[in-house]
């Protein structure tokens, strides 16, 4: 083979190498970012039907409270008048008697009696007041509760929208950057939709105490969470979010802390691996 011959070659054999590893980078890339987009997807889906399902409950129960709350104030209203009316007729009679010189008739006693009647009813009738009062601010606090409540679903749909709109944004054009603030987003509308999955978390010898953070948690230097009960007895209720996950005995790592996890299902179960 000649010099020149072997020149080509050589070239060509470095083009293919090159190109083979840029495919190759490409692929693990787009898988990543496959993984990334089914993780947010599948999150969004199990938010927006929480948000949808609790939505729709909340709504029926601010119906309720609502419906309740009018009720509640008509009648106290109807009664209000019903005991106006019984006060005046009872003090009538009262006045009646004595100007009538009825009551120069009675006997001590019998007056006595008469005003101890009256006194009697008019506990009573202030008594249902003060009941009637204390269930309508009841019913108030419970409306409010409701309207807050429907407040905050109204307020995830409006997150979720936008939290759309980013992933939509990244999938076109994505950043590690981007990516972090839809991570972090999703663990936040998450949290306060109340959308938490249940993670049962194992090792091959139980006892180890289970720590975990959000990778956002980790890049702010926050520090991490400690589950309940050590394992093998540790259920965790997380919001959905990427998360490190680890093992410690003793206070000391026993399992890599680097080990992440995407948290998006309602049943999931892991056994992390100790080191020797």
């Amino acid at each position: 083979m000649c010099l020149t011959s072997l020149r080509v070659a050589i070239f060509l054999g470095i083009s293919a190498f090159s190109l083979a590893h840029g495919q190759a980078q490409n692929s693990v890339q787009l898988s990543e970012s496959q993984a990334r987009l089914r993780f947010a997807n599948e999150a969004v889906k199990g938010i927006s039907n929480e948000i949808v399902v609790q939505g729709s409950k909340e709504k029926q129960e601010l119906q309720a409270k609502e419906t309740a709350l009018t009720n509640a104030i008509t009648t106290a209203g109807q009664n209000a008048r019903r005991r106006k009316l019984e006060r005046e007729q009872e003090s009538a009679r009262l006045g009646s008697v004595h100007k009538s010189g009825g009551a120069a008739s009675m006997s001590i006693e019998e007056i006595d009696r008469n005003m101890d009647v009256f006194a009697q009813r008019d506990a009573e009738r202030t008594q249902q007041e003060s009941e009637e009062s204390a269930k309508i601010m009841k019913l108030k606090r419970e409306k409010q509760e409701a309207e807050l409540k429907t407040g905050l679903r109204e307020r995830g749909r409006l997150e979720i929208a936008d939290l759309q709109a980013k992933i939509s944004a990244w999938h076109t054009n994505p950043s590690e950057e981007g990516w972090n603030d839809i991570s972090d987003q999703i663990t936040l509308i998450s949290a306060q939709q109340g959308r938490k999955a249940t993670l049962r978390i194992a090792t091959k010898n139980p006892g180890a105490f289970i720590r975990y953070q959000t990778k956002g948690e980790r890049r702010r230097q926050k520090p991490p969470h400690s589950a309940d009960h050590p394992t093998n007895e540790c259920t965790e209720f997380m919001p959905y979010g990427e998360y490190f996950i680890w093992a410690e005995r003793a206070g000391q790592p026993t399992s890599a802390k680097d080990a992440a996890y995407e948290i998006f299902v309602e049943n999931k179960s892991i056994e992390l691996e100790e080191l020797p």
